[in-house]
């Protein structure tokens, strides 16, 4: 029995030993990655030293930062004008500062070269291991599996090293052959990142379970599986908020808000704090528009489902406030609803399988804010509109469906067979991005304009299908994301138009009470 076991240890401790070495090598290996810049530490930059923040991120989708390696950059492949580079670790971080004698445009360094090796605790597991299983062979281990092991049945051995097979190997097939995998983020956040225990010793294990449920071993096949089953033999869906409704177009569930009741004290308010952010604009010759955009489900009933008593209809409480301000005020305020219901059957205005509206949505919500201005504008039966049929065409198109992709279905052909409308007139584009800070808030001027006036724009996601149209259409223009907006840009533009765009009208009190009120409108004058 002795015998046995010793040889066991003998063959494991060799290959434990040759992949530790396996490992080493291939992580020694010297790879390009890059830095990127995730913050410019103004305090602590002087003179032409500028200090910032880092991670160093990867183009090999299994060579990086994890639970094995440690990364470690190689200081000769900087540009000249990094004066110094400090890791936050000595044992493998990804995050670090730099000093830099000049300022870094953009937000990454390219060509970074970078070796891993393998994390000490890892071979100090290893250590651990082999020397306590030396010191039960070279105990008296006989006489301890005779009095404690002789009685178990050897099914439970068996079902428990299946288990641990199950356990275990999973995470090594997926390490090794993690490219071969489906690893696309589809759930719309950043993921968590590998925590450091140095830094918070307390919070690690919570941590820790958040970065190993995100970067579950075959997380995303086993979720396509799920959601493809319940849709194909089950013909249903509630997962992560996304709804499966008729022929098979996806929604975002959403609960009533009927049981919310907006007094009429709180729509005086919400009216007065609406006029008084009007009132302030109009004192330096600024338009105001409050452009509200309605919900797919919304426009296209018919294809929502009503499962756990979710409602389709817009909140009365909502609607009434909607009116109380257009009758009580001068402001302009549209909702769009009943102008994209006049469409609705003639033209295709929303993607089947994302909650966005499509161009020609976005295209009738831009005609509408034309016509409250006083603009001329081509009214949308008098374009010429391009029609493609997005699994037949290989150009890139954007958002299209972004439902599916929260599902993990979304490179699935059924969840891909949708049309793609262009308007030819904008098909060249008349205007050129000047400056950019992110994805969501941008400036662009007009080439060939038709309207001398610079306009600025709070927005959500929805304002991305009528970029085009107000870019060209206006001489300049501001696109913000909501949550990048602050009272001082609006001083700072000083625009002849405002608006701002909101998808849905069951949050409008809020919006109004929370966001606009807390603006401090005053500040501009």
């Amino acid at each position: 029995m002795k015998k046995i076991l010793i040889t066991i240890y003998l063959v494991l401790l060799s290959l434990s030993l040759l992949s530790l070495m396996i490992l080493s090598l291939l992580g020694s290996k010297s790879r390009l990655g890059y830095l990127e810049i995730s913050s410019f530490n103004e305090d602590a930059s002087y003179s032409n030293n500028y200090v910032y923040s880092f991670k160093v991120r990867y183009y090999d989708k299994v060579f990086r930062n994890s639970d094995i390696y440690g990364v470690y950059l190689n200081t000769n492949s900087f540009p000249k004008f990094i004066k110094e580079i400090k890791m936050n670790d000595e044992f493998g971080s990804p995050f670090g500062f730099l000093v830099s004698d000049e300022i870094i445009e953009g937000e990454k360094l390219e060509g970074i070269e970078y070796i891993l090796k393998i994390k000490s605790k890892i071979i100090n597991c290893f250590i651990i291991f082999f020397i306590f299983t030396a010191i039960l062979l070279v105990s008296n281990i006989e006489k301890l599996y005779l009095k404690y092991f002789t009685g178990i049945n050897k099914r439970y051995i068996y079902i428990i090293s299946i288990f641990l097979c199950f356990l275990i190997l999973p995470r090594i097939i997926y390490i090794c052959f993690y490219k071969y995998f489906d690893n696309e983020n589809y759930e719309n956040r950043v993921f968590a990142e590998y925590p450091n225990i140095n830094s918070n010793f307390f919070n690690y294990p919570k941590e820790y379970e958040a970065y190993f449920n995100d970067y579950l071993p075959f997380k995303n096949e086993f979720s396509k599986l799920k959601n493809y089953t319940d849709i194909i033999i089950f013909k249903n869906i509630l997962s992560k908020g996304r709804l499966l409704g008729k022929d098979n177009w996806l929604f975002f569930s959403r609960k009533t808000y009927t049981n919310f009741i907006i007094s009429d004290e709180d729509m005086i308010n919400a009216k007065d704090i609406l006029l008084k952010f009007n009132d302030e604009l109009k004192k330096i010759n600024i338009e105001f528009v409050f452009l509200i955009c309605p919900k797919k489900e919304d426009i296209y009933p018919e294809y929502y489902i009503r499962y756990d008593n979710t409602k389709v209809d817009d909140d009365f409480y909502a609607l009434k406030l909607l009116e109380f301000i257009k009758n009580n005020t001068d402001i302009n305020i549209i909702y769009l609803k009943e102008e994209l219901l006049k469409y609705k059957n003639k033209y295709q205005l929303y993607y089947k399988y994302d909650f966005h509206w499509n161009n020609l949505g976005g295209y009738l919500g831009f005609s509408s804010l034309m016509d409250i201005l006083s603009f001329e504008y081509k009214n949308i039966d008098d374009l010429d509109i391009l029609k493609f049929y997005i699994p037949d065409n290989k150009q890139y198109y954007g958002r299209f469906n972004d439902v599916a992709k929260g599902l993990g279905l979304s490179k699935f052909r059924i969840f891909n067979e949708d049309y793609f409308f262009a308007i030819s007139n904008y098909a060249d584009k008349k205007y050129e991005v000047i400056d950019i800070n992110n994805w969501a808030t941008f400036t662009s001027i007009s080439s060939n304009y038709s309207y001398d006036k610079k306009l600025f724009i709070v927005r959500d996601s929805y304002a991305i299908a009528m970029t085009d149209y107000i870019a060209s259409e206006f001489q300049k223009s501001e696109f913000c994301h909501s949550e990048d907006f602050n009272i001082k840009m609006l001083k700072n533009n000083m625009p002849d138009i405002f608006v701002i765009e909101k998808l849905g009208l069951d949050s409008i009190f809020e919006y109004i009470t929370n966001n606009i009120a807390s603006w401090n409108i005053e500040y501009i004058n």
